[in-house]
């Protein structure tokens, strides 16, 4: 993940959003919105084809947020392309995967996990400014986007790989 320098920052006009496929999550996300109440919440649950949006306008949906909400179903493990996209934009994140407190970007003070962290510190959590520390884990992760109508494939990059290139980036 490299940092979107080239961005400039947006004015934020919703607190905490999601943007993804109904799934059976709609009961999930209402919860978390209660918890949510006294924030702007923007849940744009896609129930069919009709409802989805450009990747263009999702992702300036995201920049105009100041955090995003990731729900996992199922048994799915690992995470998904939500917390890579919100290191990249610089946004907190509310999910629901315990797994993510694993992870080298992991800090509590980014990322809300649900089931694990308490409702009450909501307030704090996302009024304190986002821990920028975890930007130097840029490069562990490699997101192909080759196209706007793509969904896009994450896989993390093994520890030999991150070796080379961190080498490769001294040489330079």
């Amino acid at each position: 993940i490299r940092k979107c320098q080239c961005l400039p920052q947006q004015m934020t006009d919703t607190d905490v959003i999601f943007i993804g496929y109904e799934k059976g999550r709609t009961k999930l996300l209402n919860e978390i919105a209660a918890h949510l109440a006294p924030f702007r919440v923007n849940l744009h649950i896609v129930h069919d084809s009709s409802e989805v949006i450009p990747y263009a306008d999702y992702v300036e949906r995201i920049r105009r947020s100041r955090c995003l909400v990731d729900v996992i179903i199922g048994n799915q493990k690992g995470i998904t392309l939500r917390p890579l996209e919100a290191l990249t934009y610089k946004k907190k994140l509310i999910t629901n995967c315990v797994q993510i407190c694993d992870e080298a970007f992991y800090s509590s003070q980014n990322i809300f996990v649900i089931g694990r962290d308490d409702w009450s510190r909501i307030d704090e959590f996302l009024s304190s400014p986002f821990d920028e520390s975890v930007l130097s884990m840029a490069g562990r992760y490699v997101v192909y986007m080759p196209e706007e109508g793509h969904n896009g494939v994450s896989r993390k990059i093994g520890k030999e790989e991150e070796r080379k290139r961190q080498e490769e980036q001294q040489r330079k």
